[in-house]
Order: structure tokens, then sequence, then C-alpha cells
């Protein structure tokens, strides 16, 4: 068979799919203002004129409020299957307009679903727990990143949902997360609950790349002053997790006389259950003990 009857057979295959489940399929129901369905509205805040139509798209969708968060968190959790970019291919390049369309109807549902979020902002706070849920899904799926991203549109009281895939996701998702909860801290969003899952997130990459120092990437990224950071550090070391409390030790250490004040926390983990942990923590004594005394005689050279 040749190559061109191939695809010809390919693109029926795939017209023949699709035009199945437009006519057994159920229209979505979607809620509606001024005539206009919440979709419309936000293809409308995504057209080439959204300076002009933005505003307007705005107040619609907040005044459609959280009737259209089943829709949006629908439209985010769909994953388009595998044969899907090839059928949109394949329809672009025999010129199927009709098809193309009812195709990227599909590709757009997570787009209008951001935007939804972030028109909506904390107002979509009753959506966390379906947001934390599709966030911790394993695998490599486009709607997991795309809930990750509306728990920053929801603000503040999105920040649980994100430390608990830092603590409980998989490798993917806890990558994702911290990257999303230092975007909060950027916001002013204080993020300090997360820090021990950053410390993992840390670990992660430590472990992928052998140059880095403990927590020397998310945690070093947040946007703290150097008291604040050890003592969100030192609270850490009666976390339950031992690997966050070896964490938190080692990045102390690392900080030398500049987390002074962690030192008595740090003489309390010499008793720590975990031998990893009180390993650290007389090496942490000892830096800063080390960075102290450093520090006194640059000052007496200074006189």
């Amino acid at each position: 068979m040749k190559r061109g009857q191939r695809i010809a057979l390919a693109l029926l295959g795939c017209v023949a799919v699709i035009l199945v489940l437009w006519v057994v399929w159920p229209s979505e129901r979607e809620p509606v203002y001024q005539g206009r369905k919440l979709s419309e509205w936000l293809y409308l805040y995504a057209s080439p004129n959204h300076a002009k139509e933005g505003k307007v798209v705005d107040e619609a969708v907040r005044q459609i409020g959280t009737n259209g968060l089943p829709c949006l968190l629908r439209w985010l959790a769909y994953d388009p299957p595998g044969w899907h970019s090839t059928a949109l291919w394949l329809a672009q390049r025999a010129k199927l307009t009709f098809l193309w369309r009812i195709l990227v109807k599909t590709e757009l549902r997570s787009m209008y679903a951001d935007m939804g979020f972030k028109i909506l902002g904390p107002n979509a706070r009753s959506a966390v727990p379906d947001l934390e849920r599709l966030a911790l899904r394993s695998g490599q799926r486009q709607s997991r990143k795309d809930a990750m991203l509306a728990l920053t549109r929801v603000g503040a009281e999105g920040l649980p949902a994100l430390v608990a895939v830092l603590e409980r996701g998989d490798a993917a998702g806890r990558d994702i997360a911290g990257y999303y909860v230092l975007e909060l801290n950027e916001r002013g969003v204080d993020v300090r609950t997360a820090v021990p899952g950053l410390l993992l997130a840390d670990r992660q990459l430590r472990q992928q790349t052998a140059s880095l120092e403990p927590g020397d990437f998310f945690v070093s990224s947040l946007h703290y002053d150097t008291p604040s950071l050890v003592s969100a550090l030192t609270n850490c070391l009666l976390h339950s997790n031992a690997t966050v409390r070896l964490e938190a030790t080692q990045y102390l250490g690392w900080l030398s006389e500049k987390a002074t004040s962690a030192e008595p926390a740090l003489s309390h983990a010499f008793e720590d259950a975990d031998a990893g942990v009180r390993e650290a923590a007389t090496n942490a004594v000892h830096r800063i003990v080390q960075g102290i005394l450093e520090q006194d005689r640059e000052r007496m050279w200074a006189r």
C-alpha cells in the first residue's frame, strides 16, 4: 500500500471516530451569562481583541463564578489521546476545516481552564481539593501540570495542595510543584510551610547534579532574609521525616555563622533517632563555630 493511501485510510479512520463521538456524545452543559456560554466568553478572552474584550470577559466569568468550576475542572483534567496530534496534523494537511476545528477545540480545553482560574483567582478556592487530586496523579500528564498552575492562580489557599505534591508526589510532580511554590513566593505569599517539601525537591535535584549543595536551588531561591530562612529550617529539625531533618541540618551547616541562632536546636539533634541526622548536626555545629571564629579573626585584623 502506498504512503498516500495509508494516510488517507488513517484520516478516514480518525474522521469516523470523531463523527461517531460528535453524534453520540451528549453536548456539554455550561453556565450561561448574557446569552453566552462560559467557553464562548473565554474564547473572546483568548482572541486578538483581548485588550478590548478583557474587562467584559472578566466581569462575565466572575458573574458565572463558582458555577463554572465543574466545567473548568473537567476541561483541565482532559488529556488528549495519543492519536490526537496525528489526527490534527492529517486534518490540517488534507484541509478538512470542519474536522480540524473539532480537534482544535479539545486542544483549547486546558487553555480555557487556565483563563477561568486566572480570572476567578481566590474565588476558585473550593476547587482546591479536586486540583490537589489531579496534581497528585502519576505519570507525564499535561493535566497534572495544569492543575498545579491553577493552584497558583488560586493563590495562598492553593499552597497546601502544592505542599502535598512536594511531600507526597512522585519525582516529576515534586519538581513542577517546586517551581510553582517559588512563583507564589514571588507574588508575596508566605511559603515557609513548603520548606520541608522544597528540601526534598532540592535533595532530588542534588542526586541528579553532584555539584549542588544542600538546598542549593529551591530553598536558596526563596525571597526571605537569612534570619527568617534559618527559623524555617530550624523548625524542620522537628519534622517527622528523617530526610527533611537531615537536609535542614546540612543546609544550616552550609550557612555557617549565619545560622548561629539554630545552634541550640542543632545541639538537641545530637540525640536524633536517625544516625545520619546526628552526624550532620555535629558537622553543622562545627561549621557554625568555625564560621564565628573566622568572623572574629577578620574583625580583629580590620582594627
